[in-house]
């Protein structure tokens, strides 16, 4: 990920200023452990002596290069893909190098090449991945490579994907969330790439279903049949014969996909995958209630060989807690104030000893939770007041020990009891956020729904507080219209809607409050629903256990993204509810590229072929309200796919099948060999369609009530 060329220069300058500091020291720059390949190593060595002798910076260098200061430093640490030759040979020109050396560095890149990209899938997954494999979040000032510790899992994960022998089983990293297992399989798969191992797909899961997990699997393997567990197995099985690499696979957040079905669909597609010698898998997920996430995934007891906790001795290293904390306290590698300069982060970046004597006491307080320790030391930089554990009135219950207390103590700094409120209510409305987060107007309307009259001014000094700069996730909304928020991590919408705690200002009735505010009102209400709704309103009906309401409004079923909709309803639903996941699980596939009408079509149809007449009286009149035609019964013949075939048929000619206003009858079957649909009508007449829109022979212009009722058995003769 390229940065802003402002932020580029600082981030050069400050490495370039690290690595002088190191000179000075008498050492020299130690390369990344990820340079694996001979050629980038060599390559990387060669500019390094260069670099160490010249005594230049990174911007200098890039000036003098005519190219952007990161992508100096990513060649000068042998880390992203290489550059082109040319590039090199500037870089090496003004590194003053030789014309033997600008040569050599040339014929290195050649000798290089650049590996295959990994593919990204998921929510947010470039951003996703660019920040935590550095150590960053968003809006927090810093670029550059901040990650810190967890040298040992990150060894861990790199060695299971690139190991010779099929493990045969996922390996899983788990943790208490905030305890960076996102940052570890992030960095390792990011280590992996910059180190020529190509040809992998990431998926972040988050709000994800198990179809868009195989859809970023179908991109990585260039394969359309992947379309099920069978056709990723295929794959595989193609994959040993022909003898290219194994398919590498991480997933992260695997316990934040769209609902518990869908996390143990996409658990069950992994494990089976994970059993076939042309793959490496590695997922990270929190444990569940009872370890039954873990579960899921073929994780039977904590001493397994294919698990990695973090919390665990094995993972967790003090000293990174502490180097983490100490970090935040000092804000260092910011590159521009996060706050406001009277901040206590410039009395403890000039005392390095304080720094590190109040880290040490943030670290232990945290208790292995990186996010804690994070959250905690940047409060503890902004504050006017400088804190010194050697004080003797220094209270260190004072610092918090978890999320809870990190939320509590953040809210104890604002005095005004109403805008202390306001802003609780604010950051709950967002934790009921799906996807990539709310744009303005959707924010203020959750606000609304909480009892919660904001302005857009609100919005706005929310966002530019100091909350924003740890929980807070903003990217602009696609349209150039403004930007999308949402918390930072799931942790804290964790705590947020967190009803036990008494300190938090959610209410037992959010959800449902939210779901009634966001239903529209009138005839076309749904017609004019935005995309949010189309995508995300299910999520809320099931939050709401209002899920078969929802489903009840066939206007909302004409617009709404199915493939959403299916994995949001529970997995052995009942009464009503069963039949209706019935229809839809029927249609989910066949109703991209059709409009309201056609849509609604072919939902009454599938609902009157399974005998579900109360939902085909449903669709059916919606139908008529819409202009078109009432069907009153279909049947699938001699195997025939009636979904597919009608809905072929409805997008190829409409849904009158001939017909001027009603349908009463539609069956499917061959004749010949051939897929037809037969339409009977009121008006008496009988047409056969073939899967084209086609007219297959002539029209029967008489046709009786029994006729009707027999029309099946006579298309299986003809």
């Amino acid at each position: 990920m390229q940065q802003p060329p402002g932020d580029r220069g600082r981030e050069a300058d400050a490495i370039a200023a690290g690595q002088r500091a190191g000179r000075r020291g008498g050492g020299k720059r130690a390369l990344p452990a990820a340079i694996a390949d001979p050629y980038r190593r060599e390559l990387t060595e060669l500019l390094d002596k260069l670099f160490q002798a010249t005594g230049k910076t990174q911007r200098a260098v890039a000036d003098l290069a005519f190219v952007v200061p990161s992508r100096v430093s990513e060649t000068l640490r042998g880390v992203g893909d290489p550059p082109s030759p040319d590039t090199v040979g500037r870089i090496a020109r003004a590194l003053g190098a030789t014309e033997e050396q600008r040569h050599r560095a040339e014929e290195l890149v050649r000798l290089i090449g650049t590996p295959a990209p990994w593919v990204l899938g998921g929510d947010k997954p470039r951003d996703h991945v660019s920040m935590r494999a550095a150590g960053r979040r968003p809006g927090d000032g810093h670029s550059g490579d901040l990650f810190t510790g967890r040298s040992l899992a990150v060894d861990r994960v790199r060695g299971w994907l690139t190991a010779a022998s099929p493990p045969g089983t996922p390996l899983v990293v788990t943790g208490q969330p905030g305890a960076g297992k996102s940052s570890v399989v992030a960095r390792a798969a990011r280590d992996l790439e910059t180190s020529g191992v190509g040809g992998g797909l990431f998926f972040h899961a988050r709000g994800s279903t198990s179809d868009e997990l195989l859809t970023a699997v179908q991109t990585l393997a260039g394969d359309p049949s992947i379309t099920d567990t069978e056709g990723w197995l295929s794959h595989l099985r193609r994959q040993i014969a022909g003898g290219t690499p194994p398919m590498l696979v991480v997933v992260d957040a695997l316990d934040e996909a769209i609902s518990r079905s869908e996390i143990t669909r996409i658990s069950q597609l992994l494990t089976t995958v994970a059993a076939q010698p042309a793959s490496r898998v590695v997922v990270a997920t929190r444990r569940g209630r009872g370890d039954q996430l873990l579960r899921h995934i073929g994780i039977r007891n904590n001493d397994d060989a294919n698990l990695v906790d973090l919390d665990s001795d094995t993972y967790f290293d003090p000293a990174d807690l502490q180097r983490v904390a100490t970090r935040h306290l000092t804000q260092a590698a910011a590159n521009e104030y996060p706050g406001w300069a009277e901040g206590a982060w410039m009395r403890y970046r000039a005392d390095r000893i304080l720094a590190d004597r109040l880290a040490a006491v943030v670290a232990r307080r945290a208790d292995r939770n990186f996010l804690v320790a994070a959250f905690a030391a940047h409060s503890l930089s902004l504050m006017r007041e400088v804190w010194d554990p050697a004080d003797p009135d220094f209270d260190d219950n004072r610092i918090p020990s978890s999320v809870a207390e990190a939320f509590s103590k953040y809210f104890d700094t604002i005095s005004d009891e109403r805008q202390r409120f306001r802003t609780g209510r604010m950051l709950t409305a967002l934790a009921f956020a799906r996807g990539p987060g709310l744009d303005d107007d959707t924010w203020l309307l959750f606000a609304d729904a909480l009892g919660l009259a904001a302005t857009r001014e609100d919005v706005q000094q929310l966002r530019h507080s100091s909350v924003a700069d740890y929980l807070l996730e903003t990217e602009p909304d696609g349209h150039g219209l403004g930007v999308r928020t949402r918390l930072y991590h799931q942790a804290l919408v964790d705590q947020l809607l967190n009803l036990a705690e008494p300190s938090n200002y959610a209410e037992p009735d959010d959800a449902l409050r939210i779901f009634r505010r966001l239903t529209p009102i009138g005839p076309d209400g749904w017609a004019k629903a935005n995309t949010y709704l189309q995508r995300y309103m299910a999520d809320h009906a099931a939050a709401a256990n209002e899920l078969l309401t929802l489903l009840q409004q066939p206007g909302y079923l004409a617009v709404a993204d199915l493939t959403r909709v299916v994995p949001a309803l529970p997995s052995q639903p009942v009464g009503e509810l069963r039949e209706v996941a019935a229809i839809l699980r029927s249609c989910v596939h066949r109703t991209g590229g059709l409009d309201r009408l056609q849509r609604t079509l072919l939902l009454a149809q599938a609902a009157a072929h399974l005998g579900f007449t109360a939902w085909q009286r449903l669709f059916t009149n919606e139908v008529g309200v819409l202009g078109g035609p009432t069907l009153l019964w279909a049947q699938a013949l001699s195997g025939a796919a009636h979904q597919i075939l009608i809905g072929d048929a409805i997008s190829a000619r409409g849904v009158a099948f001939g017909h001027a206003t009603v349908a009463s009858g539609v069956a499917t079957g061959q004749i010949g060999g051939r897929d037809v649909i037969v339409a009977g009508g009121w008006d008496g007449s009988v047409r056969v369609w073939d899967i084209d829109g086609q007219l297959v022979g002539g029209v029967t212009d008489r046709m009786t009530i029994s006729t009707r009722s027999r029309l099946g058995r006579s298309v299986a003769k003809m």
